[in-house]
C-alpha cells in the first residue's frame, strides 16, 4: 500500500511502485474511440512509468523527451482519459485538461489521481503545434 503525503497528496515515490500509463500521441486530434474496441489499441502508443501524483505538466515533459516535434514552444498537450463505459460494452473519452509548452496554467497542476476513476484507464494525448 502506498503512503500519501498529508498536505498535498503527493506519493512517496521512493517507496511506491510506479504504474504503467499508456499514452497515445497524435498530431491532428485524438484517436477515434473505435480504435480502442475489441482489445485493439492505436499504434501511436508511448508507454510511461509514472505515479498517480504525476501532473499533466510532468506528463507533457515525458512526451517531449521522446517526441522531437513536441519540444517546440507553444505546443499544446490536450489530455483525455479513455476508459471502459461501465454501462455499455464500449469505451468513453473524457477530457482532463490541456497544457501549453512554455506557458503556465492551472491545468499544469492537475494530477492523474484526481482524473482517473478507473485504474486501468488509457491516457490519450493530442499534440497541437502553433
Amino acid at each position: 500500500m502506498s503512503k500519501v503525503g498529508k498536505n498535498d497528496g503527493r506519493v512517496y515515490r521512493e517507496k511506491t511502485c510506479p504504474l504503467l500509463l499508456r499514452v497515445f500521441c497524435g498530431n491532428f486530434g485524438h484517436n477515434s474511440i473505435s480504435d480502442y474496441y475489441r482489445g485493439s489499441t492505436p499504434t501511436n502508443e508511448l508507454q510511461v512509468y509514472t505515479w498517480l501524483d504525476a501532473t499533466l505538466k510532468e506528463l507533457a515533459s515525458l512526451v517531449k523527451q521522446v517526441n522531437v516535434e513536441a519540444k517546440r514552444r507553444g505546443t499544446v498537450f490536450d489530455f483525455a482519459i479513455v476508459s471502459p463505459d461501465l454501462r455499455s460494452p464500449s469505451y468513453r473519452m473524457r477530457d482532463i485538461g490541456s497544457v501549453r509548452s512554455g506557458f503556465a496554467s492551472e491545468a499544469d497542476k492537475i494530477m492523474l489521481k484526481v482524473c482517473t476513476s478507473v485504474l486501468h484507464s488509457v491516457c490519450s494525448s493530442l499534440l497541437s503545434f502553433l
